[in-house]
């Protein structure tokens, strides 16, 4: 029994001289292992805000039951302005905020150690918001457009944008101005460089129609008739477009958004047809004059050759219709009848004096 307990006093002074060496074992700081911020240069606006990032690592040379290794551990980032400056402020967490044009510098350095980095902050005019000026949603290939910017504040220096092009191929897109390459659609982005701030719009790009041929054949009508005229367009590839029938004037012919022409007057018109990009093509020229029954194509040499000796014609009789009224005069009217009156008087007092004289002549 005795000799257990010898036994158990032995083992206790062992573990207590372990324990003992355990806690007087430990770590010692050493430096910054590791160290690193997210920039080195901050172009920001004007009351808009950008947060800095930073990391930092401290080693520990540590011992432990003799035996020695190195453990890392985080360690906070913290910020502050290098120099003093109205540009901008920085919080001790790193949040920068712009205050007014300028420039400065903050220092980002461990919380433990003596690690630490700069950064530039430029500080740019101010912009709140941006839109895209009035412009074309719709290009034919080959066009081209230039789009323009407005900005609240205006004049912003907009060299400081970045454009950019969903599909190149479609439309391109340098410095503003846009140009239609192929049939598409193309969505261009326009980005601010020193802010969150961007805009978009839609372009569609189409093969344009270059002429319209009439199919429905050669149509001979006159007064109070009707006709239908169905197109063709050129090229066969033309991107399909939305129309409009117009007639430059109604008093002669009228058509309907059907095509259905009716001619209603004597006189010239043109049928034509408006596609809501605004081009217009003229389909067919109509010609009535106020004697003829038919309407006349101008463009039929058959039918100007008509016109002309139609015009012949009329020139011929022109002359008669263009003798001016006899207008009368009663004041003219009542002198002439007492010249007329007093001549005949003159006329028979001289004729029987004569006869007189003639009589006495002869009596001698």
């Amino acid at each position: 029994m005795k000799k257990i307990k010898y036994v158990f006093l032995f083992t206790l002074v062992l573990l207590s001289f372990e324990i003992t060496k355990v806690f007087a074992d430990g770590c010692s700081q050493g430096g910054i292992h590791a160290f690193s911020i997210n920039t080195h240069l901050v172009n920001m606006r004007v009351n808009n805000t950008f947060k800095l990032l930073g990391s930092a690592q401290l080693e520990l040379y540590c011992t432990v039951n003799g035996s020695s290794f190195s453990q890392y551990v985080d360690v906070p980032v913290r910020f502050s302005l290098l120099n003093p400056t109205s540009a901008l402020t920085v919080t001790e967490n790193g949040l920068i905020t712009g205050k007014s044009v300028g420039t400065g510098k903050i220092r980002a350095y461990s919380a433990t150690g003596n690690a630490y980095d700069d950064v530039t902050v430029n500080v740019h005019e101010a912009l709140n918001s941006m839109s895209f000026g009035e412009h074309k949603k719709t290009l034919k290939v080959n066009e081209e457009e230039s789009l323009s910017i407005n900005t609240v504040p205006s004049g912003v220096v907009t060299s400081n944008f970045i454009w950019s092009s969903s599909d190149s191929t479609v439309v391109s897109v340098n410095n503003g101005t846009i140009k239609g390459l192929k049939e598409g659609e193309a969505v261009i982005t326009l980005k601010d460089r020193y802010s969150d701030l961007s805009i978009t719009t839609n372009v569609n790009v189409i093969v344009p129609i270059t002429s319209v041929e009439v199919t429905s054949g050669e149509q001979s009508v006159g007064l109070g008739s009707s006709f239908k005229l169905e197109l063709a367009f050129k090229p066969e590839n033309a991107t399909p477009r939305n129309y409009s029938w117009v007639s430059s004037n109604s008093g002669v012919a009228t058509v309907d958004q059907e095509g259905n022409v009716t001619v209603v007057g004597p006189g010239n018109a043109t049928i034509s047809i408006v596609t809501e990009d605004g081009d217009e093509f003229v389909v067919k020229s109509l010609s009535l004059e106020a004697a003829q029954n038919d309407a006349v194509d101008p463009t039929d040499n058959n039918n100007n050759d008509n016109n002309n000796d139609t015009d012949a014609t009329n020139n011929a009789v022109a002359p008669n219709n263009d003798v001016p009224d006899t207008v009368s005069n009663p004041g003219t009217g009542l002198f002439l009848t007492l010249v007329f009156g007093f001549g005949l008087c003159f006329i028979l007092i001289g004729c029987y004096y004569l006869s007189k004289k003639y009589r006495m002549i002869r009596k001698i």
